[in-house]
């Protein structure tokens, strides 16, 4: 049987010494959130639209069978989508999971946090009431112990307080310039600042910036994510994610008619003496964004392997070379300092260096050789093309030096003859 524990037919796929970028796929396509365990492997959250289920799936690492972790209380005649958000819960090592219905008429749609033991499956609820209008835009598990969640719209932060071992308070708005703020989406704290998008469309998710929460209470924009720096393409950024000394930001594409986009993943690294109170107060002094990853499949969740410096990846729908394949989502990884395109990509995971860039994991730097730069800007893909000329490159090379040997050794008769006895 080739079925996972989840019911599904997701597949893993073993990692040798260079990365994978398919770490598993036929995934459900509402998978969302992707986190790293301590234990290894990953934690994958989100919604399997076809068995109507909400689901936190363990996918042990060495190619192993992905695992259902938990199933969260459920059900619905299968006219909504429900909203499924997860995050570590660090200090007793287990995971917050939210789970958001669209909300009804009689208030009884509710709003839901969870606390999930990894090691046992154990589900703990925390604090739960009616759903409010604006869905939730992430779930961020602060230092302090209380768990932030923005909502989009005009929705504001909603924040749980005093989350101990058997319940959090219930969810009280925040009063403050990032809550004031609409249109909001991802959400991510760093160092103890917040940086969130704000000014998103509300239906369209359109715009928007990446702006921090300043030590004085006040916003600040981080950077213009209006162009990449590479390809020069507008996007909009929708998700926020930490890696390491890095910040990742998803941005997304307009959906199409089928509810496909494209995106891409850029990230932010810190300037040197960011950890200064001077940089503190300026927001954290970041460089300007570099893309990581262009031309993904409905990204979503981002997480980061610190100890293999390895960037996870969930793609909600696999859409590859025009052909639309509903329902199966994927993870795939890559090595965190590179710099991929999946555009030409056929299959999953089947994505190459950006042009400038080569190596194993993409992150040397190949502008500054003419040599180079003309290899890279074939996009080191065809290397089927460039075996199929190489004889005929090395044919016509040595012609030309034959040619041209026999031109000197012509001009050195001729001056010979030519030359006073």
């Amino acid at each position: 049987d080739d079925r996972s524990a989840d019911g599904s037919d997701a597949t893993a796929h073993t990692r040798g010494a260079e990365v994978m970028p398919l770490y598993f796929d036929n995934l459900p396509d509402g998978m969302r959130d992707v986190l790293v365990s301590r234990q290894g492997g990953l934690f994958i959250s989100g919604f399997d639209s076809r068995r109507r289920v909400c689901l936190v799936l363990y996918a042990p690492p060495f190619g192993e069978r992905l695992l259902t972790l938990a199933e969260l209380p459920y059900h619905d005649p299968g006219g909504h989508t429900p909203t499924v958000l997860t995050t570590h819960d660090r200090p007793r090592n287990q995971l917050y999971t939210l789970l958001y219905q669209q909300p009804d008429n009689l208030g009884v749609a509710q709003m839901a946090l969870y606390r999930i033991d990894p090691a046992s499956g154990t589900q703990t609820l925390l604090a739960s009431a009616s759903s409010p209008f604006w869905p939730p835009a992430a779930l961020v598990a602060r230092d302090d112990g209380s768990v932030l969640v923005p909502l989009r719209g005009l929705g504001p932060i909603l924040a749980y307080d005093g989350c101990n071992a058997t319940a959090c308070a219930p969810a009280r708005p925040l009063a403050t310039a990032a809550s004031n703020a609409t249109g909001k989406a991802g959400m991510v704290e760093v160092h103890g600042l917040l940086y969130l998008i704000v000014g998103s469309d509300a239906v369209y998710g359109s715009g928007g910036h990446v702006a921090v929460e300043l030590p004085d209470g006040s916003l600040a924009p981080l950077a213009d994510l209006s162009a990449d720096r590479h390809s020069g393409r507008p996007h909009n950024p929708a998700i926020l994610a930490r890696g390491g000394s890095s910040l990742y930001v998803v941005s997304h594409e307009l959906a199409d008619e089928y509810g496909f986009a494209l995106g891409s993943i850029h990230a932010y690294a810190r300037r040197a003496g960011a950890n200064s109170s001077a940089c503190a107060h300026a927001g954290g002094c970041w460089l300007p964004p570099a893309t990581a990853v262009a031309s993904l499949s409905n990204p979503h969740g981002v997480a980061v392997d610190e100890g293999s410096g390895t960037l996870y990846v969930v793609e909600q729908n696999s859409l590859r070379a025009y052909s639309y394949a509903l329902f199966s989502g994927d993870v795939l990884s890559f090595c965190a300092s590179g710099h991929y395109d999946c555009a030409r990509a056929q299959n999953a995971g089947e994505c190459e260096c950006i042009p400038g860039y080569g190596g194993p994991c993409c992150d040397v730097d190949l502008r500054g050789s003419l040599l180079a730069w003309l290899v890279s800007a074939a996009h080191l893909a065809n290397v089927g093309l460039w075996s199929a000329l190489l004889p005929s490159l090395l044919a016509a090379a040595m012609l030309i030096r034959i040619a041209y040997r026999r031109r000197a050794a012509r001009g050195d008769g001729g001056a010979r003859r030519g030359a006073p006895r």
